[in-house]
């Protein structure tokens, strides 16, 4: 019986466990903190639960690969066919403005050559005294900082360039370049070609012109020479 006694009390020694560690009750759950869950007993998943997330994978499933079945075979030639035509890309090919000669067809208003195919060209005024409030000047195609031009047209700003702005004009052209998917141009061509503008011949004749403009440059010249000097005594 004392064998048994000492056997009981040594079992008892190993079980000796808080119950407030274990159970909770009013007196200790002020004790836990609820932000970190503690105090809480875990519930495990429920076999509802479990068949509810299953089933939702399922559908979400069956739902993508019915999306990969309209994009790669319902639709598959339209998509093919949008992702061919993302690889031409459509630019514009500016055409030449019209030349402007005076009656004995001397160059008053030309073009620069272009730097390529795709530029406007710059636009050369002759050098000759008397003739830029009848030639005039341009403004050209804008360009906004990312390279696209949102202006595709010279505009005519004074003089002849302003009034036969319509004649001087051509009408741009189309050029398709196809790019790989490395983005490197396997081709180029130009669909519409580009129409220069029309040649202008001026009734004026630009030494005249000139030599008119110099007689009038020497004359206030000599008339502000001797005003000056007047004022000084000379």
């Amino acid at each position: 019986m004392f064998i048994n006694l000492g056997k009981f009390k040594r079992r008892r020694s190993y079980q000796d466990i808080n119950p407030e560690d274990v159970f909770l009750d009013s007196a200790n759950l002020p004790g836990f903190e609820s932000s970190r869950f503690e105090g809480r007993i875990e519930k495990p998943i429920t076999h509802g639960m479990f068949l509810f997330v299953k089933t939702t994978l399922i559908i979400v499933g069956l739902v993508l690969v019915s999306k990969l079945w309209i994009l790669a075979i319902n639709k598959g030639e339209v998509y093919a066919e949008i992702s061919e035509n993302n690889r031409l890309e459509q630019t514009v090919v500016f055409a030449d403005r019209g030349v402007i000669y005076d009656r004995n067809k001397v160059e008053l208003a030309t073009n620069a050559i272009k730097e390529t195919e795709t530029s406007f060209a710059k636009r050369v005024y002759a050098p000759i005294k008397g003739l830029s409030h009848v030639v005039g000047y341009l403004k050209y195609p804008q360009v906004d900082k990312n390279g696209f031009y949102y202006e595709l047209n010279y505009t005519g700003r004074d003089g002849v360039e302003r009034i036969y702005d319509e004649e001087l004009t051509g009408a741009n052209g189309i050029k398709l370049k196809e790019t790989d998917v490395h983005g490197e141009v396997t081709s180029e061509a130009v669909i519409d070609p580009p129409v220069d503008g029309k040649v202008l011949d001026l009734s004026l004749d630009a030494h005249i012109t000139a030599a008119l403009y110099q007689g009038i440059e020497n004359l206030a010249n000599q008339s502000v020479y001797r005003w000056s000097g007047s004022d000084y005594g000379c």
